[in-house]
């Protein structure tokens, strides 16, 4: 989501026009795609995967299967948190061609961490410093006792 604007009642100042709180974005967004049809429910799962070294204090507290836009298969989301910051784990299987090197993005307190590992590319996100998230990234594994061994 690019823009959401959203207000019950809200009436400050002097009157504004339609014109004003129109998107910014309308010009550009022509010839983009939606996806109109609904989105799928995420489901709890355990999903053979898992993070070995988080971060001091975090733990998993949500694991599930989802299906994404443009996406042929379930991506395995994990979550972690600390009861402050939160990290989304997403490990999918690859299409296409796989990145063949490691990649680090900030975008102001967002952290984005991007790894291929084997067939599978592993993007952590969110609000933690991008040493946190990187840590997580590479501690992603195959969970002992799964049928494929832990890849990294």
């Amino acid at each position: 989501m690019l823009e959401l604007y959203a207000f019950t009642n809200l009436r400050v100042g002097r009157e504004v026009s339609r014109g004003e709180v129109k998107s910014t974005f309308l010009p550009q967004s022509k010839g983009w795609r939606r996806d109109v049809q609904p989105p799928d429910e995420p489901r709890p799962a355990s999903t053979g995967w898992s993070v070995a070294s988080p971060p001091s204090g975090f733990r998993l507290v949500g694991e599930m299967q989802r299906m994404l836009p443009n996406r042929s298969q379930p991506v395995t989301q994990l979550v972690l948190s600390d009861g402050l910051a939160t990290m989304s784990v997403f490990v999918e299987p690859a299409s296409g061609e796989l990145p063949t090197a490691e990649a680090t993005s900030e975008d102001g307190a967002l952290s984005v961490f991007r790894r291929p590992m084997g067939d599978h590319l592993v993007t952590v996100l969110g609000e933690v410093p991008p040493a946190a998230a990187q840590q997580v990234g590479r501690s992603v594994g195959r969970q002992s006792g799964t049928d494929a061994a832990q890849t990294r």
